[in-house]
């Protein structure tokens, strides 16, 4: 939380948009921080501890899937590998999802507000990333 406090302090801190006409939108990404913890943990990263010969492979192959899937937003690509990492190892190690799951939460919504969206791009992968357009996403509501 002391991010929030500096991004207050340096006035970076920002609620997107989309976030301020539709304040559900967080509940559905906190949602689909469960699901992606879920898809991490359970499918890709207990499966990859059956395949290969020693844990730290497991986790290494998991968390580089993790973050090849928040491709090609650079930002998100590092921060996935490196919560990838970490949550996978923590995960191996104490077998809970949704302390993992409520933690992916808050740091994405610590990044949502404060990281400007000209970087992060409102936290979009894929062709999302590459289409954004600031001036069409950051207009106040009429």
């Amino acid at each position: 939380m002391s991010i929030v406090a500096l991004a207050v302090r340096l006035e970076i801190f920002q609620i997107p948009v989309r976030y301020q006409q539709n304040p559900v939108r967080t509940v559905g990404y906190i949602i689909w921080s469960f699901v992606q913890q879920f898809i991490l943990q359970d499918y890709f990263l207990l499966r990859l501890r059956r395949l290969l010969a020693n844990a730290s492979a497991a986790v290494s192959a998991a968390a580089f899937l993790f973050s090849v899937a928040h491709l090609p937003n650079p930002l998100l690509t590092v921060a996935a590998l490196f919560w990838g990492i970490a949550s996978c190892a923590l995960f191996l190690r104490y077998h809970d999802l949704y302390s993992l799951a409520v933690a992916h939460a808050i740091l994405g919504l610590c990044i949502l507000v404060t990281i400007p969206d000209s970087v992060h791009h409102q936290m979009r992968v894929g062709l999302g990333y590459l289409q954004y357009h600031a001036a069409t996403h950051s207009a106040q509501p009429q």
